[in-house]
């Protein structure tokens, strides 16, 4: 029952969104309903489709789980590596830098990364229908981007993301601020209330007792 409504909402999501790479259908339908009525159709489309494939997966998981192959433990850390990249590219998409001067579609490099990597350390059916259908989809919409006259998206499609235009730079830089920024708030905040308490009160006595403690005599003569 999981896998048949994951296939829906895989059905439903990458059904909109190849429906949008059919540029005549959607330019009628714009014009039939209005672009905006046509975005917010399109919205709670990819919502709904986004909900069942989340509840699809999660209940084959619990109930039906079926195994097709077993990756080898040293697949799993491919994957943590791979996401790196993928998340770089999936941001590079709203940032006219150049990773997306380099890549053209740096969303759809990441999908396909975020894609493959996934495919590499989950050998069950659901894991494999569901990333091998957001591989194939990232696969047929580079390949219709060849064919269209727009390039497909706008170019920054929110307002606040356009302050780090220009802000993508190549080499381990880049890496480096993406990774250092990406560091899990939690790792900091391990330290409890109290005891960063007691180790701020020791700074503001060490403080105190040095500037408490008296100066050398030549010191105190200048």
């Amino acid at each position: 029952m999981g896998l048949t409504i994951l296939v829906l909402g895989l059905v439903v999501f990458l059904g909109a969104h190849v429906f949008v790479t059919l540029r005549g259908p959607r330019a009628a339908v714009i014009e039939r309903l209005g672009e905006w009525p046509y975005k917010g159709l399109m919205s709670l489309v990819s919502l709904a489709g986004l909900i069942l494939i989340g509840y699809g997966f999660g209940q084959y998981r619990a109930t039906g789980w079926i195994d097709v192959w077993s990756p080898p433990v040293w697949a799993y850390y491919v994957t943590q590596l791979l996401m790196w990249p993928a998340s770089i590219f999936v941001v590079a998409a709203y940032s006219r830098g150049n990773i997306w001067r380099t890549l053209k579609h740096p969303m759809l490099v990441g999908v396909k990364t975020w894609a493959v990597a996934h495919l590499i350390s989950n050998g069950d059916l659901g894991s494999i229908v569901l990333f091998g259908s957001f591989l194939v989809w990232a696969g047929y919409d580079r390949i219709t981007l060849k064919h269209r006259t727009d390039p497909g998206a706008p170019a920054i499609p929110v307002a606040g993301i356009a302050t780090i235009r220009s802000r993508s730079w190549w080499g381990p830089s880049f890496i480096s601020r993406s990774v250092s920024s990406s560091i899990p708030s939690w790792s900091v905040s391990r330290c409890s209330a109290p005891r960063r308490a007691r180790i701020f009160d020791n700074v503001g006595t060490r403080g105190n007792q040095a500037a408490d403690r008296p100066r050398h005599p030549r010191a105190q003569g200048r």
